[in-house]
């Protein structure tokens, strides 16, 4: 819907297709996830650096909730490595998914849109991601985001050039 009000408002045009994707990757990333995740540290460790019966209580749920915050160096690297296969992913899987949405709107092609759907709905396995174990997880995971972004360079292309000849026979 964003992507349709730009486009029909002349804000944007079919050069701007990619820095949408790209500024939804952003946004998701940067913006909601990393900021918020920023905040709620500095916070955590703010409470934890004062001798206070609140940075008792704070560091008991951190240590039953997420003891990772205070895992040794050697597991702390494996759980950062994977987080930052993570974000990578989601950055890839939410650019396919913002340029292929704008490009649907843009070239006023659903089909794009709907292709654009599935990628949406990454997130339905996260439920698998302790069953499955997180190295596998992320890898699949990673998989589905370097053919989301292979899908959405090919039918991107495939489409617009197919709207171009049909426009060039148009005006012949």
């Amino acid at each position: 819907m964003v992507a349709w009000y730009v486009i029909s408002h002349g804000m944007l045009e079919r050069k701007d297709a990619e820095a949408y994707g790209a500024g939804l990757a952003f946004w998701e990333n940067a913006g909601l996830l990393g900021i918020l995740s920023l905040i709620n540290l500095v916070a955590y460790y703010s409470i934890l650096s004062t001798n206070t019966s609140l940075a008792q209580t704070l560091y008991n749920q951190i240590n039953t909730n997420a003891p990772g915050l205070f895992a040794p160096a050697s597991q702390a690297l494996a759980s950062v490595a994977y987080g930052t296969l993570e974000r990578i992913s989601s950055i890839l899987i939410h650019s396919a998914w913002g340029y292929l949405c704008f490009m649907a709107a843009y070239l006023h092609k659903k089909r794009l849109f709907l292709i654009a759907l599935p990628m949406g709905l990454v997130d339905f396995l996260v439920p698998f991601a302790q069953s499955w174990g997180i190295p596998v997880f992320e890898a699949v995971v990673f998989a589905l985001s370097v053919l989301s972004v292979l899908v959405a360079w090919y039918a991107g292309n495939h489409v617009s050039r197919t709207s171009e000849n049909q426009l060039a026979s148009h005006q012949s």
